[in-house]
């Protein structure tokens, strides 16, 4: 059971990882002479929202990296410091997957950067349970 709990948070870092890859995760919006709007998305790892002030996804995309690193050795090394750092940057990289969020609305997010912060957020979640588990801490104590 504690091998699971240590490949499954691995496994969500991996596929925030590529979906982060993915060329449908960053949104930028831009305005015609018309007044219409034109709405193009970038991979994560793009740099082109970036230089439009869209900080968010590459942030997002550099913290999920380190995480993916901290993960692996997570997989090999039963610290509780290293599970607690897992979690931290986890819930890093979900706050900056919501950038996009506060300036632009909806607008500016699309359906895989929304995926991508509910995997990390999952991630983060799943990295401080307690090693034991909840249903171990309940027989314990009975």
């Amino acid at each position: 059971m504690d091998r699971i709990r240590r490949i499954v948070p691995f496994a969500l870092t991996v596929l925030a990882l590529v979906l982060e890859a993915v060329p449908f995760g960053a949104v930028l919006n831009f305005k015609t002479g018309e007044g219409n709007t034109i709405r193009r998305v970038y991979s994560y790892f793009d740099l082109v929202p970036f230089g439009y002030a869209n900080f968010g996804p590459l942030l997002t995309g550099i913290f999920t990296v380190l995480l993916l690193c901290l993960s692996l050795i997570a997989l090999f090394r039963r610290a509780a410091s290293l599970r607690r750092a897992c979690a931290v940057i986890a819930c890093i990289a979900a706050v900056c997957s919501l950038f996009p969020l506060l300036y632009g609305g909806f607008r500016s997010y699309s359906v895989v950067g929304g995926l991508i912060s509910a995997t990390l957020i999952a991630d983060a979640a799943l990295s401080l349970l307690p090693p034991g588990g909840a249903s171990d801490a309940r027989s314990s104590s009975d």
